[in-house]
Order: C-alpha cells, then sequence, then structure tokens
C-alpha cells in the first residue's frame, strides 16, 4: 500500500540522511521484493536470485526496470564493494516510488 510506501521511503530517508546510503537501498529492494510477493504469493522463493527475480513473468517493463535499478545499486554495493552515493540511493527511491504510484492506480 502506498502508506507502508512512505513508512519505508521515511526510514530510508533517515538511513540516507545519516550517510547510510547502501543500507537504505537495500532496505528499498528487500520491500520490492515484499510486495512483489504480496502481489503473487508464491512467486518469489527464498533461493531466487536477482537476476531470476526480474525474469518473473507478471513484471510490467517499468516493474522490472524499477527492480533492476535497485537490485544493480544493491548488487555493486554488495558483492563489488563499490560505495553507493546520495545521487544513487535518490535513484533508487525515485524509481520505487514511481512504481509503488503507478500501482496504486493500476
Amino acid at each position: 500500500s502506498r502508506q507502508r510506501a512512505h513508512v519505508l521511503l521515511d526510514e530510508a530517508d533517515r538511513l540516507a540522511a545519516e550517510g547510510r546510503f547502501a543500507e537504505a537501498v537495500r532496505i528499498i529492494l528487500h520491500r520490492s521484493i515484499d510486495d512483489m510477493e504480496t502481489a503473487f504469493p508464491g512467486s518469489i522463493s527464498p533461493a531466487m536470485t536477482s537476476r531470476e527475480i526480474r525474469e518473473v513473468t507478471y513484471l510490467s517493463e517499468s516493474g522490472r526496470s524499477t527492480f533492476s535499478k535497485i537490485a544493480g545499486a544493491v548488487e555493486a554495493s554488495l558483492f563489488a564493494g563499490r560505495p553507493l552515493d546520495h545521487s544513487r540511493f535518490l535513484e533508487c527511491r525515485t524509481a520505487y516510488e514511481a512504481f509503488v504510484s503507478e500501482a496504486a492506480t493500476a
């Protein structure tokens, strides 16, 4: 729901304000996966990689693009050790917020 999304974004903003951009983007990613699981129960298993989740057939192009952007940022940070900055956080936050707004009007 939009209200849950706003609570999540408030938490992500708080982490980002503390300079904890990787954590902020990670909670947005986890929330994106939770949103997909809520919308389509049983479609995502805990063993799935982000690449496998990207290919879930029910995702719209917009949803796939949003998820890819957020997952890519987390992968770059977590696995490649690249620091996330405020700009990358804002890209992910904006993508998630737009996707939630689109889903609410669909």
